[in-house]
């Protein structure tokens, strides 16, 4: 009621209910949504200064942080007009995480840029879903239609793995060019295995695992990169650490 109040002393000429939801030609879902559109209440305006100014030093990822823990605290009145003025700055890294090709059309960004706010949030048991009016990721990039793993194996650039794969190969010892083919026969057979490969560190069993993983990568397979430790991991394209 205390929105209609603000919309009666406002409103002229009103001839029902709905002629108080109307602003611009567009009419609003609520009384209160009809004031923000007027500019009678708070608009947030502070909040979208402040992530344009953090946005001079700070990166896609952290922006996006920040804007979630707006929505944690409940600090914005609509979330949603702010994200659709403001989503291009919190998207600045997607091209380079996401490998997608220079100059991808918004939509693709847009979405992108949702889905990891949408991962925040679930992690914090809240949904952009529980916004009103808030923007959501189409089907091909949230969890039910898009699998992101499968996604982002697929994306390398197999051309240029092709290069990288003929040089580390010609430097492979003939030890490690056995193995080597040992476990690509495994791969181009489909036959599947299990193969050990233990030696001293600094003996080059890193060195044979990114000839192989650059292989299978070039030729478009799937390869997934689990090592026990996060240090492993990083020495990997692609790794993950593994969690029991």
């Amino acid at each position: 009621m205390f929105y209609l109040r603000v919309l009666l002393n406002e409103v002229r000429g009103a001839t029902d209910w709905e002629d108080f939801k109307k602003f611009d030609d567009i009419v609003y879902p609520t009384f209160k949504d009809a004031c923000y559109a007027r500019g009678l209440m708070e608009d947030d305006k502070e909040y979208i200064d402040g992530l344009l100014e953090a946005s001079h030093w700070g990166m896609g990822n952290y922006l996006r942080c920040f804007f979630v823990m707006l929505i944690m605290t409940d600090s914005m009145s609509h979330p949603e007009f702010i994200y659709e003025k403001i989503w291009y700055v919190m998207a600045t890294d997607v091209e380079s995480i996401e490998r997608v090709k220079n100059n991808a059309p918004d939509e693709q960004k847009k979405n992108y840029c949702l889905l990891y706010i949408e991962h925040m949030l679930l992690s914090n048991n809240k949904s952009l879903k529980s916004i009103p009016n808030m923007s959501y990721p189409t089907a091909e990039y949230t969890m039910d239609g898009y699998n992101r793993l499968v996604h982002d194996e697929l994306s390398y650039n197999k051309d240029k793995l092709k290069e990288e794969h003929k040089i580390l190969y010609v430097t492979l010892t003939e030890e490690q060019k056995g193995i080597y083919g040992t476990i690509m026969d495994y791969v181009d057979k489909n036959k599947g295995g299990m193969v050990f490969i233990y030696r001293y560190g600094g003996t080059g069993k890193t060195y044979l695992y990114k000839t192989i993983l650059a292989a299978c990568h070039s030729h478009g397979g799937i390869v997934l990169n689990v090592a026990s430790s996060g240090i492993a991991a990083l020495l990997l394209e692609g790794g993950r650490t593994a969690h029991f």
